[in-house]
């Protein structure tokens, strides 16, 4: 959470206009939320994520 909301306070941000649910989570799985939990903390948001939220609204555009 601190990577992405320090990305965003600083005028940068990951992606572009047409970027999708799903590709966030995945960046923000790797990217942004390692380091800040337990590592087994990780493992249970991916895959709760990947599995229930993901496929059902993964293909929704961030910003329209």
């Amino acid at each position: 959470y601190r990577k992405a909301q320090r990305a965003l306070e600083e005028g940068r941000s990951h992606g572009d206009d047409r970027q999708k649910v799903g590709q966030y989570l995945q960046w923000w799985l790797t990217e942004a939320l390692p380091g800040t939990v337990r590592d087994t903390t990780v493992v249970s948001y991916r895959g709760a994520l990947r599995s229930n939220v993901i496929p059902h609204i993964g293909h929704i555009r961030l910003s329209s």
